[in-house]
């Protein structure tokens, strides 16, 4: 599907600056991340629509933080950069569905803890066995120190992201 929606002309453009507003003060390498950035979340949009996974994104991500265990749901919003608010949304669907469990906090009486049922670690492994499968068969000609790699640099490019990614409002973000 990248294949499709990637247009080698464009990064071409956007690497010598012909198809970019003049005087940005970004780098051109600056420039092609940011396209390719787009061009990626709009291919991972469309595979994700595609496809049928036994959970969503929000669901997965909470489920993985939970595998260390039963946590409360202000480490799970700190963890994943997000407001409790949301995580606390994400939670009851996830409760509702059977996936989590909520149990008293045995230091801290005012909060629970926050832990991943059994049908929850079984369909948080299925997805990862999926998302695992399809992200073998996508770099099958890379070599083991590519993806090792390619690996450190989107960990580096995610610390930078959830350390300083999140937009104040009105201001446009990376997504």
């Amino acid at each position: 599907m990248i294949h499709k929606l990637y247009n080698a002309s464009k990064v071409e453009a956007c690497m010598d600056g012909t198809d970019l507003a003049q005087g940005n003060g970004a780098s051109p390498g600056t420039q092609a991340i940011e396209h390719d950035l787009a061009v990626l979340v709009r291919a991972l949009e469309g595979l994700y629509r595609s496809r049928k996974y036994p959970l969503d994104r929000a669901q997965y991500l909470l489920l993985l933080a939970l595998r260390a265990g039963p946590r409360p749901s202000g480490d799970l919003a700190a963890t994943l950069a997000l407001d409790h608010s949301t995580v606390t949304r994400q939670l009851a669907a996830l409760e509702k569905g059977g996936l989590i469990a909520k149990r008293p906090n045995p230091l801290d009486g005012r909060s629970a803890l926050i832990e991943a049922t059994a049908e929850g670690r079984v369909r948080c492994a299925e997805m990862q066995a999926l998302r695992l499968s399809r992200l073998e068969e996508m770099l099958a000609d890379w070599s083991e120190p590519e993806r090792q790699r390619f690996a450190a640099d989107i960990a580096r490019f995610n610390a930078q992201v959830m350390g300083r990614g999140r937009a104040t409002p009105g201001e446009p973000g990376l997504g």
